[in-house]
């Protein structure tokens, strides 16, 4: 077997710092607070204070031309007899304004909450906000979560969305 030469060890440690560097400055960020604006990111929701350190924590938003009482049913429905199972439950529930989900560890400690808030606008939309936040174990539950959360999230929120406005057009 040959042996790799140093510039190509050199080259390779410099394309796996590059894309370190993107990872962290672009696509964290954005995966991370996906259409989610800067006051949204700050607004305290339900369950923010169960984790006073959370691992990774992420807020997501997406406007939906529909009022809080039409997206309603299809975020309640996530958590109708699915939210009660494993230690998840479902720890705060206001009509047609939030939800918040709860996970707890075999010594009921929190583990993660994910919230959902409804933010009617003057204009017949509403910001659907959700905060996921998680004290995660090890580097591998951490890295998977930053890289990965996001393609669920934003499926999500989007299928929500396209119900939503479909449903009531």
């Amino acid at each position: 077997m040959r042996k790799p030469r140093p510039r190509t060890i050199a080259a390779a440690i410099a394309l796996g710092a590059v894309g370190a560097v993107l990872v962290c400055v672009v696509y964290r960020p954005w995966a991370v607070n996906w259409g989610a604006t800067d006051e949204e990111i700050a607004r305290a929701m339900p369950g923010d204070g169960l984790l006073s350190d959370p691992t990774f924590n992420a807020t997501r938003a997406v406007t939906v031309n529909a009022s809080p009482a039409e997206i309603w049913p299809w975020i309640v429905q996530m958590g109708y007899k699915r939210a009660e199972h494993a230690f998840v439950r479902v720890t705060g529930l206001e009509p047609d304004s939030s939800m918040l989900w709860e996970y707890q560890g075999d010594d009921t400690t929190t583990v993660f909450t994910w919230a959902w808030g409804l933010f009617p606008r003057a204009d017949q939309q509403t910001r659907l906000v959700s905060r996921l936040r998680w004290q995660a174990p090890g580097l591998r539950s951490r890295l998977m979560l930053d890289l990965f959360e996001i393609v669920m999230m934003r499926k999500c929120m989007l299928g929500i969305k396209r119900r939503a406005e479909t449903a009531n057009p």
